[in-house]
């Protein structure tokens, strides 16, 4: 399931959905979730953008929803055994603040899986950023928050309980 809005972080998103299920034999959905004040033309015309020029499309089945809430239409259509891509982006402090519920429902009561995607950001447009950028997936590395979690997670694993006297 790939929820869609026309934006190019959407299009990534549709992007790897359809080469994932491509390459598992798998049905793809994408949804664009609206609430009733928009008519489904819209809805229509937003997951026609995002789908726009990619390979694979004549095999998704697009939906629009209508929903008050985005994130309780997005999970009332889930299920354990689906696989939910969505395109990230970076938003302002305003926006985050305004908008992060969607984010922390989401993550907090979703049934299966998550892939988020990324298109380039806008200062990543340089051939110097997109070689540092791959270079980072060829050899990723912990940001400073994962490797103070892991060291307390080690921690705790190493620490000597009843299980070590017996």
């Amino acid at each position: 399931v790939v929820p869609v809005d026309g934006s190019l972080h959407a299009r990534a998103a549709a992007r790897v959905g359809l080469q994932i299920a491509a390459g598992y034999g798998k049905p793809i959905e994408t949804l664009s979730i609206q609430n009733s004040a928009h008519s489904h033309w819209e809805g229509r015309s937003r997951l026609r953008r995002s789908l726009e020029g990619l390979p694979g499309i004549e095999n998704v089945r697009q939906t629009v929803a209508t929903a008050d809430d985005p994130t309780s239409g997005l999970l009332a259509r889930l299920d354990q055994q689906d696989l939910l891509v969505i395109g990230f982006a970076n938003r302002h402090l305003l926006e985050k603040w305004l908008f992060s519920s969607f984010s922390t429902r989401l993550l907090d009561n979703l049934p299966g899986s998550l892939i988020l995607t990324s298109a380039l950001a806008d200062g990543e447009r340089k051939f110097s950023d997109r070689i540092h950028r791959r270079f980072n997936w060829v050899l990723p590395t912990l940001t400073e928050m994962e490797q103070d979690s892991l060291t307390w997670i080690a921690s705790e694993m190493a620490m000597p309980s009843l299980d070590f006297f017996f």
